[in-house]
């Protein structure tokens, strides 16, 4: 095999450029020289890869012009036998119809070649087969308006950098324009999903079609989009959601994976889809060395970040402007924002391998890992949390889940957050005493300010008002009081924090109308206006209610009018009947066949409603 065979051998079947298989058939060809049958071969294999692109028209022409000259040569001086007439005949049909239903650039070239053949062929079946295949021809054609579309808007306009190479890609952070690229590339790979084509999905022919079309969409994305793990997400979901016999090539669906983690060393998403897959297969030892390459990629990127960081040059007032001044520590802000995310991605890839270990049940490797990550220099307190939290399920030794965390407390003595989910564990467990004397410990830390620490005060206060005794509940609101202040707005919020369990007993009942109070309407856990009746409330203030979701929404007052001010309403707006908030079909009875609702409105026989008084 020449090298130029290896090549080929070793990129078709993965590519999706037209140009590939080109060049390979014109060296079957010319180089080769292959015979009729062997070269067909190879054509088939090109317009099945690749014969769905835009530009692939030439392509078809191609096979179909190779198949006119070879009649032409063979019976140059006779005439062609009926049996060799057919085969050709029906072999170059049926790519014509194969072809006119793609959005080719050339397709309207390629439609008029096809009518000659059929001229060609009989004039008895011309008409029959131009009216029967014309819309076919048409939906190309405006598919195509809508893919040159697609395509005008995914084409990259980012320039190389001065003495770089045009097939190096340009990263994401290089180039301003490139998450509205990916928008434009995921918009474009719905489209496709869509089937605009319309193949017909239960036939083999059209299924295969469809699926040689995605892969051929996908691997361009993936060209262009290569830094952007969302595309070879996709790519892969797509592909594994395929059923191996229905898989446009051989290929392994995680192969995607693999590339787009070469690509994108530092990315979750791709090393955690991977390491699943890996697990699947219980390929235990692949998954463990793609999270352990996954951390190593993640440490050296926040090494390499802080370093950028830490040594950028310092400017002095004296030779900045101010702006600039503003400038840098909105730099600053976005950089500490970015360490800041990168250390809680890696704290999560420690997370997938520590669970890694504990799913193999390999509990001596498990603690091992984790001392190697205490000892590492960027580390997220939740690795600590999930460590613990594993330990304690263990049931092998109840001790040294206190130990972690407690050795967590000491390594981030002010993260909220920790001692938060610290207290929430120990309270969970009902260990009263551990709990009682850790909320003591860390508000007595000084570094721990009053602000930071309100939220552990919260907890542990909710946790007593709910659980503990009447007394113990008002010494920690004494407590609290002396902290936080004893404003009125202030007491008040802490009382009714006492008084509610999941659920709000006092914003409930103040957003239930009285039934009495038919002008009158309440709002939970809004201003104070809102919580006054109608009638008391200031002029700017509109009643307001709460819908399902939570959220308050503000409707008008119900109207009371007399039967005749109603008529002319209703005429005046035309509209059939009013529509009240939450009102409930009601049921008609023999004694009463205009029955009142619990608004106090009568139906009337046209369909309306009639207001009573009370």
């Amino acid at each position: 095999m020449t090298t130029a065979s290896a090549l080929f051998e070793r990129w078709l079947p993965t590519s999706a450029s037209v140009e590939l298989y080109k060049y390979q058939i014109e060296y079957l060809r010319n180089i080769h020289h292959a015979d009729y049958a062997t070269t067909c071969t190879f054509y088939e294999a090109a317009v099945d890869a690749v014969g769905h692109d835009r530009n692939a028209g030439g392509s078809w022409r191609d096979y179909l012009k190779f198949i006119q000259d070879k009649s032409d040569r063979q019976f140059k001086n006779r005439s062609e036998p009926a049996a060799d007439a057919a085969i050709r005949i029906n072999q170059m049909r049926r790519l014509y119809l194969r072809a006119i239903r793609i959005p080719l650039s050339d397709c309207d070239i390629i439609w008029e070649e096809y009518l000659g053949f059929e001229k060609r062929t009989s004039m008895a079946t011309f008409e029959l087969m131009r009216k029967y295949h014309e819309p076919v021809h048409e939906r190309a054609k405006a598919n195509l308006q809508v893919l040159n579309k697609y395509l005008s808007a995914v084409t990259s306009t980012v320039k190389p950098m001065p003495g770089s190479l045009q097939l190096l890609l340009p990263s994401p952070a290089a180039a301003p324009n490139e998450r509205q690229l990916l928008e434009q590339w995921i918009r474009y790979i719905r489209w496709e999903e869509s089937n605009p084509l319309q193949l017909d999905m239960q036939t083999r022919e059209d299924e295969k079609q469809f699926a040689s079309r995605m892969q051929g969409v996908y691997w361009k994305a993936a060209v262009s989009m290569r830094f952007h793990e969302e595309v070879w997400f996709r790519w892969f979901r797509w592909l594994d959601g395929l059923d191996p016999a229905k898989r446009p090539t051989e290929e392994n669906p995680m192969n995607v994976l693999v590339d787009g983690v070469q690509a994108n060393p530092t990315s979750s998403l791709l090393n955690s889809a991977l390491a699943e897959q890996y697990k699947k297969q219980h390929r235990y030892a692949e998954a463990i060395a793609t999270l352990k390459s996954f951390i190593e990629a993640l440490g050296k990127a926040l090494d390499e970040e802080q370093r950028s960081g830490s040594g950028a040059s310092t400017l002095t007032l004296d030779s900045t402007s101010a702006l600039q001044v503003y400038r840098d520590s909105r730099s600053g802000i976005r950089e500490d924002q970015s360490l800041r995310m990168k250390t809680q991605q890696l704290g999560n890839a420690w997370f997938c391998y520590l669970r890694l270990l504990q799913q193999s049940h390999d509990q001596s490797a498990f603690r091992q890992a984790l001392k190697a990550a205490t000892k590492t220099r960027h580390l997220d307190w939740r690795v600590y949390v999930y460590a613990a939290l594993t330990e304690y399920r263990s049931k092998a030794d109840k001790a040294n889940y206190i130990r972690i965390f407690e050795e967590a407390l000491k390594k981030y003595p002010t993260e909220v957050e920790l001692i938060l989910q610290y207290l929430k564990h120990l309270i969970d467990i009902n260990d009263e005493n551990n709990a009682h004397d850790l909320f003591e410990r860390v508000i007595a830390n000084p570094v721990l300010t009053p602000d930071k620490a309100q939220p552990i005060w919260e907890m542990w206060t909710a946790h007593v008002s709910n659980f503990g005794g009447l007394e113990e509940s008002l010494r920690l609101e004494g407590r609290m009081s002396a902290i936080y202040g004893n404003d009125p707005e202030a007491a008040m919020q802490r009382f009714m924090k006492r008084q509610e369990y999941i659920l709000d007993p006092v914003g409930i009942a103040a957003a239930v109308p009285s039934p009495n109070d038919s002008q009158q309407t309440f709002t939970s856990r809004v201003d104070s206006d809102a919580l006054l009746p109608t009638s008391e409330a200031s002029p700017s203030a509109k009643p307001a209610i709460s819908n399902n979701e939570g959220q308050s929404c503000r409707i008008s007052p119900l109207p009371i009018l007399s039967s005749s001010e109603e008529d002319r309403h209703l005429r005046r707006h035309d509209h059939p009947s009013p529509s009240y908030p939450d009102q409930r079909p009601f049921k008609r009875h023999k004694k009463d066949p205009h029955p009142t609702d619990r608004y106090g409105s009568r139906s009337t026989q046209n369909g309306g409603l009639e207001h009573t008084k009370a």
